[in-house]
């Protein structure tokens, strides 16, 4: 299970759950909420990077239909589709390939949403991506591949 980390102080607060892998390699995984604890779509979802990982499949369409929505990968390689995953939003998975989402992009330590998926133990999610014809196999950047941590 990830943990919360921190939040700053601000009008929405951003939060980092962190797991430690058993080769002590922390993988983040975003996440926003308000001060209320409550998120809205859509005028506090302002992003599809949130709307992902809190399974707004809505906020998502939403979003990139006003064009103010990127489906792909930020600076670090993380992407809206890996918040989906490390939080078992299926909804999400389909809705941001419809989008052009790639399924099988990775972040910069090669963690894919199948590795992703699989670590979280999210089997809806992987039968979904394995649908989407995702790279069921892809190893990340030190060789363990989502059967090893399955």
């Amino acid at each position: 299970e990830p943990v919360q980390g921190p939040a700053p102080s601000g009008e929405h607060s951003i939060r980092e759950p962190v797991d430690v892998t058993s080769a002590g390699r922390q993988q983040v995984c975003r996440t926003a909420s308000t001060n209320e604890g409550a998120l809205h779509c859509p005028s506090v979802c302002t992003d599809v990077l949130t709307a992902a990982l809190r399974g707004h499949k809505q906020c998502i369409e939403h979003l990139v239909n006003q064009g103010t929505g990127d489906v792909n990968a930020f600076d670090d390689g993380w992407s809206p589709l890996l918040n989906a995953a490390c939080n078992g939003h299926v909804a999400c998975i389909s809705v941001l390939a419809l989008l052009n989402a790639d399924v099988n992009a990775c972040d910069d330590d090669g963690y894919g949403p199948v590795y992703i998926a699989a670590q979280y133990g999210h089997v809806e999610c992987l039968q979904t991506l394995a649908h989407l014809k995702a790279d069921v196999n892809a190893c990340n950047n030190t060789g363990a591949s989502p059967v090893s941590i399955a």
